[in-house]
């Protein structure tokens, strides 16, 4: 049975949805999952930026002094409205990306813890009383910058821009959201539920669109800050639109190319659990998947044919069918990740599972799961390799050996991309010496390199952000210090 296409909205902009005005752009969202199933039919309209702004500047000047127990209680209502709404955002998110639909469920569970951590241990440091060094009385308070725009990427399309919006609100900024074009609906149903919870009018508005779209937003003069998720090539040129806007902050939270060291006395059995679930969980396509994998020489027979055996017997398929992994999110990604194949086979790799096309019984963007072992370990041949290096946001895991780790971490370091890395060793002497030295912001011991620990600063480095802030201390990204000495 086919099912119902959703009604669109429009932009919500000054505290209501609106579909008036001069329709710049639209796009016909299909499940990829299901390409006879069409979600949602957006239209773009690009003079409500200048609206949706003019919006938030007013709301901004009358709100920047609310007090910090108001603004507590908008994210609580966020949080309990999400919870409100958990199955049916769970049904638009799985729709909308062909995500299982305990993948969805989990994303929406980790917001909301991430939520309740915010509003008691993000905003421990929000003011500070200290004494000089002369006796002099000194105060420090975080103060709001202004207008916040928050671009999300289709990629976990809930828990960053819901985190993101909730950590700028809570220090006072005014926030406009500019959602993927490939998760409208998911988009439109968060700003049904955060109409629901009383936010002052104008301090949250959500405008779709495409690249163009967000170009604008991103550069408007009157924008004071900017959180991009996405790629490193889409943020190298939100860098460059904004170079002459020195005054704008910009956090970014781009790729990756997340890496699993399996050492010499690991346990198989829970590093393949681990791997799997890094590698496949949203068939690869998050920022934190992993897909590097270096395994201690003497283990690789081994951990190898366990993860081709687990692999192949991956069920593949629509949410409804209950399926261990879904589809890729469209038919670019899907020939991007198929382009890596062939890539992986020019460059000397032995391809011991190939990523290949299914036809299954719903048509959708439907892979099998991939896995490539790298015969070159030379270290300059890693750096220049275009498989080993790029971020292919795909269900593939490339594979090295390794003698010592001293060779693995120098391989893991040939990394472009600095956000998760896991090891998986029994020693605590052996995870020391990779925490010291791996150039990974996050490093993981004995589980998957997925998962948000909102209770920790999570950062990016290399081509995965500028260092931007995200865990507790998220509110460092939407406020500057305020200093008075009396």
């Amino acid at each position: 049975m086919a099912k119902k296409i959703l009604d669109f909205n429009g932009n919500y902009i000054g505290g209501k949805f609106s579909l008036d005005g001069e329709i710049s752009g639209e796009r016909e969202i299909f499940s990829p999952a299901d390409l006879d199933d069409t979600v949602l039919r957006p239209t773009y309209r690009v003079k409500d930026i200048e609206k949706a702004i003019q919006f938030a500047k007013d709301a901004f000047r009358l709100n920047k002094s609310t007090r910090l127990e108001e603004r507590v209680e908008w994210v609580k209502k966020i949080k309990k409205n999400l919870e409100l709404k958990m199955d049916v955002m769970i049904q638009v998110m799985s729709r909308e990306l062909g995500l299982p639909y305990r993948e969805s469920r989990q994303e929406i569970l980790e917001t909301i813890r991430s939520l309740d951590i915010l509003q008691t241990q993000g905003i421990q440091n929000v003011s500070e009383n200290l004494k000089t060094s002369d006796g002099a009385a000194l105060k420090s308070e975080l103060m709001p910058k202004g207008v916040v725009v928050v671009i999300g990427a289709f990629s976990e399309s809930v828990i960053l821009p819901v985190l993101h919006s909730a950590a700028a609100l809570l220090s006072g900024n005014a926030v406009i959201f500019k959602p993927s074009e490939k998760t409208s609906a998911s988009a439109q149903l968060l700003c049904e539920l955060i109409h629901q919870s009383e936010i002052p009018v104008g301090l949250w508005s959500c405008v779709h669109g495409d690249r163009e779209v967000g170009r604008r937003l991103v550069i408007h003069e009157n924008v004071d800050a900017v959180c991009f998720i996405g790629s490193y090539e889409s943020a190298v040129r939100v860098k460059q639109d904004t170079l002459q806007q020195n005054w704008k902050s910009l956090s970014l939270w781009l790729g990756a190319k997340n890496i699993a060291c399996v050492c010499e006395d690991a346990n198989l059995e829970e590093a393949a659990q681990h791997i799997m679930v890094g590698a496949y969980f949203s068939s690869g396509q998050r920022s934190d998947s992993t897909s590097r994998l270096l395994i201690h020489e003497s283990r690789a027979e081994e951990l190898i044919q366990r993860l081709h055996l687990q692999a192949k017997a991956l069920t593949i398929g629509h949410p409804e069918d209950e399926a261990q992994m879904g589809p890729l999110s469209d038919d670019t990604a899907l020939d991007r990740y198929i382009k890596f194949q062939g890539i992986a086979l020019r460059e000397g790799a032995e391809v011991l599972m190939r990523g290949k096309t299914l036809e299954l019984k719903r048509k959708g963007y439907y892979a099998n799961p991939s896995i490539a072992l790298v015969k070159n370990n030379d270290l300059e041949a890693t750096r220049k390799s275009v498989f080993l290096q790029t971020e292919i946001y795909g269900p593939n895991i490339a594979v090295q050996t390794y003698k010592d780790t001293d060779e693995a971490i120098a391989l893991a370091n040939t990394n472009q991309y600095g956000l998760v890395a896991s090891v998986l060793t029994q020693s605590d002497a052996i995870f020391e010496r990779f925490w010291r030295n791996l150039n990974y912001s996050r490093v993981h011991r004995n589980r998957s390199t997925t998962g948000f620990y909102f209770e920790q600063p999570m950062t990016g480095i290399k081509k995965s952000g500028n260092s931007a802030h995200f865990g507790k201390n998220i509110l460092q990204e939407y406020t500057y210090s305020k200093v008075s000495i009396l």
